[in-house]
């Protein structure tokens, strides 16, 4: 079988069979082969990776709330051992138990009660190694470094050409320029040195307030922008969108935290 949501689908159908027809608590037995080898956790297929934030699995099928109350309407169910991103362990009290806010695979954030989700297993990775990446966008004329980029990084993407940098306040950096930033440009220069070729806007991700570095003050920007609706800069919102998904969730949140929190690195494409 090629398709490894297959089975995730068919247990779904039969799964809404029983609960259609009162079987759900039936007493089955089932046989079930166990290989050498095996994970102690099989969970089904999922996008996320650990570059998401910290991921959690449902311990049996768990009830998804929009609000912390256990009366609430339930707008989704995990099924046992689905995965999802945390953004906040027992992030609340309510109804004698804790809750979770989660972000789902269709990018919704929601609550769950805490004592339903486990943190899945992970392999220990070497937090200290941060990825130095620049990529140019020519047809929008954008160069997206990662948040350790230098000015080194930008010369090896741009090869054998003349260029200054400019801040944001329009002061021309050169290439001596200790920091880069968000929102700053870069012009390529013709042979005489001085005439403008043509201009990237620089977008330094996770650097959302152009300060040229990235530190709680941009998360909390996100956060803003999320719950709020708190609008950025045209930089500060491509900056902002960490996970390079066109849209700025709590999973960009997530990354920056982090970044910051746990040295995990951000990469780009």
């Amino acid at each position: 079988m090629t398709n490894i949501m297959d089975p995730y689908s068919q247990s779904s159908s039969v799964y809404n069979m029983y609960a259609a027809n009162g079987n759900i608590d039936a007493n089955l037995n089932f046989i079930i082969p166990v290989y050498e080898n095996m994970p102690e956790l099989n969970t089904r297929p999922t996008k996320y990776t650990e570059q998401d934030g910290e991921l959690y699995y449902a311990l049996a099928t768990a009830e998804v709330k929009d609000t912390p109350i256990k009366a609430s309407k339930t707008v989704y169910t995990m099924a046992k051992g689905e995965v999802a991103v945390m953004v906040s362990r027992k992030h609340i009290m309510s109804d004698d138990t804790y809750w979770d806010i989660v972000m789902l695979e269709n990018g919704w954030n929601v609550y769950v009660e805490s004592s339903k989700l486990e943190a899945c297993k992970k392999e220990i990775v070497d937090t200290n190694e941060q990825l130095d990446k620049a990529t140019i966008d020519e047809e929008n004329l954008i160069i997206k470094t990662t948040p350790v980029s230098t000015v080194e990084t930008i010369a090896k993407s741009l090869g054998d050409v003349k260029y200054n940098i400019v801040d944001t306040e329009g002061k021309t950096e050169g290439k001596a320029v200790e920091n880069i930033a968000t929102g700053y440009k870069v012009n390529i220069l013709k042979s005489d040195n001085k005439t403008i070729e043509k201009t990237y806007t620089l977008i330094k991700v996770g650097d959302v307030n152009g300060d040229a570095k990235v530190s709680a003050s941009d998360y909390v920007l996100i956060k803003n922008l999320i719950m709020e609706s708190k609008k950025l800069t045209q930089a500060g919102n491509k900056a902002a969108d960490v996970n390079e998904d066109d849209k700025v969730t709590a999973g960009d949140y997530v990354r920056i935290k982090n970044f910051i929190m746990e040295s995990k690195p951000i990469n780009i494409k």
